[in-house]
């Protein structure tokens, strides 16, 4: 992460689903389908781009 102060938490979602699927900066996707994290610090969260695993 680019972040200044750093992020301190990341959560994994697939997309259209609002549960989080896995948390930390890595995740094992026990499943296909678009993926993305939001890391989160102090002063808000930022989204990635959706990833495709297959």
């Amino acid at each position: 992460s680019d972040a200044n102060p750093p992020a301190l938490n990341f959560s994994w979602f697939k997309e259209d689903e609002s549960s989080a699927v896995g948390s930390g900066q890595s995740f094992s996707a026990l499943q296909s389908g678009r993926f993305y994290c939001e890391a989160h610090n102090q002063h808000g969260s930022q989204r990635s781009d959706a990833v495709t695993v297959t």
